[in-house]
């Protein structure tokens, strides 16, 4: 007995054989399947003496051999940033980290900066907020596979990241009747002194 399987317009590729035990039912095994996709299934009989045995094909049964799904995580290198602080660092992570392809972030559900190839499983981009108008902003990201056997997707979690604007504080020295009154204004953010006005 030979066991066939046969993907798409692709030949058939004997997958498993073995000596018929003389019973009525034989079972026979497809280790480990290479590739995603349906196949259909057929079993050949093949007599040792033809003599007394017509040689056999069996009827096909369809059998599918589904693609590895790939989860994405993505994370960010802070969760809260005053705005003209700096860049935030967006980063996608999926699992199984072995799956091969790119990832396409982006920012508020619209795509944001040139599409990324994952390396080890992670892929990021830096990301400088412009304005306070769309915080918090949601980050996301799109898996695309380049293999045939891992399953596109996109992330189920979404990072938010919450943008502020910058405080304002107004100092003033000198407090002598007739004397000059000095106010500072000092704008800080997250990171600090950033202007003195």
């Amino acid at each position: 007995l030979k066991l066939y399987a046969k993907l798409g317009t692709n030949p058939r590729v004997e997958v498993d054989s073995e000596t018929h035990d003389g019973t009525g039912s034989q079972t026979l095994d497809w280790a480990s399947p290479a590739n995603a996709g349906t196949y259909t299934m057929s079993v050949d009989f093949v007599p040792d003496n033809a003599a007394l045995f017509a040689a056999a094909t069996s009827n096909t049964q369809t059998i599918t051999i589904s693609k590895i799904q790939v989860s994405i995580t993505v994370t960010t290198s802070v969760a809260t940033i005053a705005l003209g602080g700096g860049a935030v660092t967006l980063t996608a992570t999926v699992s199984p980290a072995a799956a091969p392809g790119t990832i396409q972030f982006e920012v508020n559900g619209s795509n944001f900066g040139a599409v990324q190839t994952l390396s080890s499983g992670s892929a990021s981009i830096s990301w400088t907020p412009g304005s306070t108008a769309g915080s918090p902003y949601g980050i996301s990201a799109s898996y695309t596979s380049t293999d045939n056997n891992y399953a596109s997707s996109t992330n189920a979690n979404t990072a938010d990241v919450t943008v502020t604007g910058a405080a304002t504080t107004l100092v003033a020295t000198g407090s002598q009747p007739g004397s000059n009154v000095t106010l500072t204004a000092v704008i800080t953010s997250s990171f600090g002194v950033q202007n003195d006005i």
